[in-house]
């Protein structure tokens, strides 16, 4: 039997609103955050910052609709859950860690350059989730790539184990920036 919960997802859908609307509402309160934190246009510019950040909205999200890329809501819906699924395990290290050492504010506030090594751990982690989500589908752009430029012995295995080797070479060259 069908819940009620699943026909409204279902029909919410069918109206683009996890397509169009929920992105666009997301994007529109990003930007906002931004501008008004920047404070680009001043400190009270309040209304600058909303009809700006609305309007960039429609403009993404309509360019995003009308070029055909329309099912961008499934990829955004996986990315988010995936995120909040990595938040709720990192909830749960910081409260196993915190059995374990009592006062673990002051423990991590010691670490050094904890700043630098958190901002590196966030992006490593962002970028996984990006590319393992498939919002940003790193393998296929790389193997399209590689095939662009002919045959690589080996078929379709060749153009993978090249392509681990990119991705690998690039993992090297972060390691080393750091």
């Amino acid at each position: 039997m069908v819940n009620p919960f699943q026909i409204v997802a279902e029909r919410l859908r069918d109206l683009g609103f996890f397509d169009f609307f929920i992105p666009w509402v997301m994007t529109s309160a990003l930007l906002y955050a931004l501008l008004r934190k920047s404070k680009i246009f001043g400190d009270d510019a309040i209304v600058i910052n909303s009809v700006l950040s609305i309007s960039v909205s429609f403009f993404t999200w309509g360019f995003i609709v009308l070029a055909g890329g329309g099912g961008i809501g499934a990829a955004l819906s996986k990315f988010v859950t995936e995120i909040v699924l990595i938040g709720i395990g990192f909830l749960f290290i910081v409260l196993i860690a915190g059995i374990f050492i009592p006062d673990l504010k002051d423990f991590l506030s010691t670490l050094p350059n904890k700043g630098a090594t958190f901002l590196i751990i966030a992006l490593v982690i962002g970028v996984t989730l990006m590319i393992g989500s498939g919002l940003f589908n790193l393998g296929s752009a790389i193997y399209n790539l590689l095939s662009a430029f002919g045959k690589v012995p080996g078929g379709d295995a060749g153009l993978l184990i090249v392509a681990i080797l990119i991705l690998v070479l690039l993992l090297i060259i972060i390691s080393i920036v750091r």
